[in-house]
């Protein structure tokens, strides 16, 4: 790879935790680490016909998340995600790990400004209880797999990215399986800021098994579509170092909570 493209590399996979994560392989042998503080407030959900309908009181999810991603060649980069959940609806609160994500990414063909990679996650439940209220999470193991496509483009104040990625998951049991598309593109402003808007969307593929304890987390339900939309500013500390502040709303949805994610994070490339 030429050097405009290890620098796509440099952008474009520096873009998780708040995102979408391994739109391109690391550099051999290299890091990046991602601490994420987010909170997340509720009090109405879209219903299964899209009207709004209220929670029955103020949800509340506040996350600390790691997120870690390692290049093992120039194809290939793993990595893994870890997120702690304090959850509270009301007088009801619920602490623990939400599920562990484990991915692959791995490159079939690039040019100098494109890269083309399939991508396969596991998510693993961490032992917590389907029965608290609200409930952590579905408490049943998952699988994606899908293809990146990502790119790079001349800005003003340096370069730019893209990335659309498609995949579809499924969970033993409950939810029901879903189609789920993340676009994202971002540019430099300078050698400082950087300025990163996303889109998600979530399609359910089906009505999902009976939901055991369905609960107060407007966020767990047998089936569920959303579309979201994120904002993101980076600025550089240095060259390895980053604070990056997001911001995110849920403009669609169907058995899914409205409200806004507001996090801050540190990036760093090891």
């Amino acid at each position: 790879m030429n050097h405009r493209s290890w620098l796509l590399v440099a952008l474009v996979a520096a873009v998780p935790v708040a995102g979408v994560a391994q739109t391109v392989p690391r550099a051999s042998n290299s890091t990046f680490l991602g601490l994420q503080e987010s909170v997340y407030d509720s009090t109405q959900y879209y219903n299964a016909t899209g009207g709004r309908s209220p929670n029955g009181c103020n949800f509340q999810k506040n996350a600390t998340t790691l997120y870690a991603e390692h290049g093992f060649d120039q194809r290939d980069t793993g990595s893994v995600q870890f997120e702690y959940d304090h959850l509270s609806c009301g007088a009801s609160v619920t602490n623990g790990l939400y599920d562990v994500q484990l991915a692959w990414l791995h490159e079939m063909r690039h040019s100098d400004t494109t890269h083309l990679s399939w991508k396969v996650m596991a998510l693993a439940p961490t032992g917590y209880s389907i029965g608290a209220n609200p409930r952590i999470g579905y408490g049943r193991p998952g699988a994606q797999f899908g293809g990146v496509y990502a790119g790079s483009f001349v800005t003003p104040g340096g370069y730019g990215f893209y990335s659309i990625d498609v995949g579809v998951r499924g969970y033993t049991s409950y939810p029901a399986p879903q189609l789920r598309t993340f676009g994202t593109i971002g540019g430099d402003v300078n050698k400082t800021v950087q300025l990163i808007g996303e889109i998600e969307w979530d399609q359910a593929l089906g009505a999902g098994r009976t939901l055991v304890n369905e609960g107060l987390n407007p966020e767990i339900f047998p089936s569920f579509s959303d579309g979201q939309a994120f904002a993101l500013l980076r600025v550089r500390v240095n060259a390895h170092l980053s604070i990056v502040g997001s911001t995110s709303a849920v403009f669609y949805g169907r058995n899914y909570g409205i409200g806004p994610t507001n996090a801050i994070s540190l990036w760093s490339d090891i």
